[in-house]
């Protein structure tokens, strides 16, 4: 007996349910009842129960195990199943449909893993505020709603100042609200409540934010409030939580609505706690945070002290601790939500580890309560495959959002034997050496160059062929007499070896061979980019390979044949 009808019929009940994607299953004499507070909810319990009982485990799409028994028998059971992060939102290249709308997301495969779709999570209203308020309509009644700030092309994220020395010449002027009008609150909340009763009552979540070009408005009113609170983003709270009371009071949409703030860029940094800035929690209307720190270290846990960050000088401690302040302000609503990536978003064929951070950021996301990630990986796009394990990745980000606690290894291990069959050996060897290699020798060096891996976009810098060959390769050599160190495609080429015996394990199997080439990529790109190599093809052989294997993005909105 499944979903509602299972306590509307069954007489169950959803005690020590507290998530909406939990389950429960429960025994009574011949009957087995499987349900959730949702349909995400009850789709999960019917997948844990085809695991618990007949070992089935999906992997992706279209590639799964399972034990094939004629007898199964089911004693009492009694399950009460919570994830610890209630919703991971589909991101990932074999989870995205054509043109994202809700119609194409693959949702069989997404609940399968755990994941849930856009309308549950992400955005549904505007990353830029001022395409529901357009200059071109209020500007001239309402002059006083628009600011224009200087932007300057050597920003400090932290708050939208120059950076020390840069040049006036480098500015330019950007547009955007000024938060501190209040009169424009029920012209916002009109548009505001058309999105909302028009998306569909699936959708609780919309999302808002200040333009991406940083800037605060340079008015008395702006720095009263910055020197009253101590941030530029007191007075973008301050905004939101009038318009949340507002749309509270006037309207009545059916469901709760959650107005996320994206604490991204010039909103990132939190003012410490104050009553008047704690995030509004209604009746029908609550005040989120969508925490973004597109700065970030992601190949350093969030809470990693030991390297300092080139955006703003920061150690990726200091956006644990700006994420500790957000959630402070979200004692009232406890609407708290996390954007995290795992892959350079400029270049999905450059390694990036991942993999050896992200059960830290979980269990830290979980610490601090947490209730929904957005993992963003190699994503963007629409319906295409991407290099740099990224299926693999989907699939450790379902398990730890379940279990930030899971074994990492046992997940890589299983994953890799199901997805890779008679190639897993190679495969789990060539991932354990770019791994080794990244957070070893790779990092030092970098470090010791006065550098580092820094945030989610800087994998061009590790590919530059006239300065970096040494990150790709371990550089002594023995020659006729001594030892010296010089840099070639020596070590990538051992990595490419990995790759050769597993397409000869796989013995021609044309769904395996496709799976075994799109993680060799990297490997080609790296030899042929850095040191001009052209053993396993030139750059334009990698491109035209790509393309056979369905890729059709080498960075996030970077087309596939654009790769140089």
């Amino acid at each position: 007996v499944l979903g509602k009808l299972a306590v509307e019929a069954g007489g169950m009940s959803y005690a020590g349910l507290t998530t909406d994607t939990g389950y429960k299953i429960v025994r009574e004499g011949n009957a087995i009842f499987i349900y959730g507070k949702t349909a995400n909810g009850t789709a999960n319990g019917v997948y844990a129960f085809m695991n618990k009982y007949f070992g089935l485990e999906f992997y992706t799409g279209d590639c799964y195990t399972y034990n094939d028994s004629p007898d199964v028998s089911i004693p009492d059971v009694n399950i009460t199943f919570n994830p610890d992060i209630d919703y991971l939102f589909a991101s990932g290249s074999t989870t995205v449909g054509e043109d994202y709308t809700d119609k194409t997301y693959p949702f069989a495969y997404q609940y399968r893993l755990g994941y849930v779709t856009e309308h549950y999570v992400n955005a549904g209203g505007a990353h830029n505020f001022t395409t529901l308020i357009s200059e071109a309509e209020y500007g001239t009644e309402h002059p006083d709603w628009f600011t224009t700030t200087n932007y300057y092309a050597a920003t400090n994220w932290k708050n939208g100042a120059p950076v020390s020395g840069a040049s006036a010449a480098g500015t330019f002027e950007t547009l955007n609200l000024s938060y501190n009008d209040y009169e424009m609150v029920p012209t916002v909340a009109v548009k505001i409540a058309e999105l909302v009763t028009t998306s569909g009552k699936e959708r609780k979540y919309f999302m808002f934010s200040q333009p991406d070009k940083l800037g605060w408005s340079a008015s008395s009113e702006s720095a009263a409030i910055k020197t009253k609170y101590g941030t530029y983003s007191a007075e973008y709270i301050l905004f939101m939580n009038k318009l949340a009371k507002h749309l509270d009071d006037n309207y009545d949409f059916g469901r709760e609505v959650v107005l996320q703030i994206l604490a991204y860029g010039a909103a990132l940094e939190a003012p410490d706690y104050n009553e008047d800035l704690a995030l509004y929690a209604g009746k029908n209307v609550k005040v989120g945070v969508f925490f973004a720190p597109i700065q970030k270290n992601n190949q350093l846990a969030i809470t990693d002290s030991s390297l300092q960050g080139v955006v703003n000088g920061q150690y990726n401690s200091y956006y644990a601790n700006e994420f500790k302040k957000w959630q402070a302000l979200a004692v009232n609503s406890e609407e708290l939500y996390y954007w995290n990536y795992s892959c350079y978003f400029d270049n999905y064929f450059t390694p990036f580890d991942s993999l050896s951070t992200i059960q830290a950021d979980y269990a830290y996301a979980k610490s601090l309560g947490v209730s929904a990630i957005k993992d963003q990986g190699q994503i963007g796009n629409a319906n295409t495959t991407s290099p740099d394990w990224d299926t693999l990745k989907q699939y450790v980000k379902a398990k730890l959002a379940k279990d930030v606690t899971a074994n990492l290894d046992e997940l890589i291990s299983d994953f890799c034997d199901a997805y890779y069959g008679a190639a897993s050996s190679y495969m789990q060897g060539l991932l354990k050496v770019e791994r080794e290699w990244i957070n070893g020798t790779l990092k030092d060096r970098a470090q010791n160059d006065g550098k580092s891996t820094i945030g989610i976009n800087d994998g061009a810098s590790w590919i530059n062929p006239s300065s970096n060959k040494k990150y790709w390769d371990e550089g002594e050599k023995t020659g006729w007499i001594f030892t010296k160190t010089t840099y070639d495609s020596s070590m990538l080429k051992t990595w490419y070896g990995y790759i050769e015996d597993a397409l000869s394990a796989v013995g021609g199997d044309e769904v395996l061979t496709a799976r075994v080439k799109t993680e060799g990529l990297t490997i080609r790109y790296l030899l042929a980019k850095v040191f001009e190599d052209t053993t396993h093809g030139s750059i334009a052989n990698v491109i035209s390979d790509a393309q056979a294997l369905g890729i059709k993005y080498y960075g996030e909105g970077r087309n596939i044949s654009s790769l140089s």
